[in-house]
């Protein structure tokens, strides 16, 4: 992606990371719910809310961790939003991601 020439380390290194976090591990989900969807559909809500609880840990983790290290503590009183990030934005910027990395693949038109 980029020659270690032209930019630091480091950044080379974060372009990677965020490459393998924002793409490579987006159309690994896809592909573990679409498996999931054909291989155990009997079982498919306790593995969804299992996920979600994972998730929601997560998360909370990452509210406790800002609590104790941020000195911006007004931003930790919407920490009540955590269940609506997990059930409802996540899914919803993970599909609007995929559809953008899909379309791009495919050399899809722009529009509004």
């Amino acid at each position: 992606m980029f020659r270690k020439e032209a930019f630091p380390t480091r950044l080379v290194w974060a372009v990677y990371d965020m490459f393998f976090m924002d793409v490579v591990l987006l159309l690994a989900r896809f592909a573990w719910i679409m498996m999931l969807l054909f291989l155990y559909n009997s079982i498919l809500p306790y593995i969804l809310f299992l996920s979600f609880l994972l998730y929601l840990g997560i998360e909370l983790l990452m509210v406790l961790t800002a609590r104790l290290l941020s000195r911006r503590r007004e931003d930790l009183k919407k920490c009540y939003l955590v269940p609506i990030i997990v059930v409802f934005y996540r899914p919803y910027y993970g599909l609007v991601r995929l559809k953008a990395y899909l379309e791009w693949a495919l050399n899809a038109k722009d529009q509004w």
